[in-house]
């Protein structure tokens, strides 16, 4: 079973239920955004970091991230090789986008920062939570209207995965419209009453 297990990783819904779904398979990731954020609250966004430092950051956290998203191109891996990506791969990335968010929380990368806080994507940034909740729906749906095998190619592939964004991000919006902000309005009220009594 171990040997099967990461042997064919490349096979991406094959293992769904081994090494996508469990908990503890993101604890890593989990535990690094922790720790980043406990550090920066700890000290107040205030670290410092050489320019050597702040250069071999920048090429390690793009390293890694290339090759936890391009590492499995060519597809014939080897035991060794899909047993490192599927123990490190989700771990390794959110240590590269924990050395961005210290970054950027520092004000150390302002470009980075000025395109991450755009104006423009601050609407999609409210819903990206919720269309990564009501995604699943989306594909299963997708999935279950076919009435026959598909014969993936790029441009298939592309517009599949469009058409599942725009519609996940349509019904992530009619759920945070008629769910989420409701809520999250009463609790407001709750808690400014709340508050004031004191």
């Amino acid at each position: 079973m171990f040997y099967l297990l990461f042997y064919r990783i490349q096979e991406p819904f094959a293992l769904f239920d081994e090494l996508y779904d469990k908990p503890w398979l993101r604890a890593g990731p989990y535990f690094i955004g922790a720790i980043t954020g406990w550090t920066l609250f700890k000290t107040n966004c205030d670290l410092r970091m050489p320019v050597w430092g702040k250069i071999i950051g920048w090429a390690l956290s793009g390293g890694i991230m290339i090759a936890v998203v391009y590492g499995l191109y060519p597809g014939d891996l080897t035991v060794t090789t899909s047993s490192i990506y599927a123990a490190l791969g989700h771990s390794a990335w959110a240590i590269a986008v924990a050395f961005i968010v210290v970054q950027c929380c520092t004000g150390s990368a302002n470009y980075v920062n000025s395109l991450l806080s755009l104006r423009l994507i601050y609407p999609l940034s409210r819903l990206t939570y919720c269309a990564y909740l009501v995604h699943p729906i989306i594909m299963m749906i997708t999935s279950m209207q076919m009435d026959g095998p598909l014969h993936l190619h790029n441009g298939l592939v592309l517009i599949l995965y469009f058409g599942n964004l725009v519609a996940s991000y349509l019904l992530s919006f009619c759920v945070s419209v008629t769910l989420e902000a409701p809520i999250v309005n009463l609790l407001k009220i709750g808690l400014d009453s709340r508050k004031r009594s004191r």
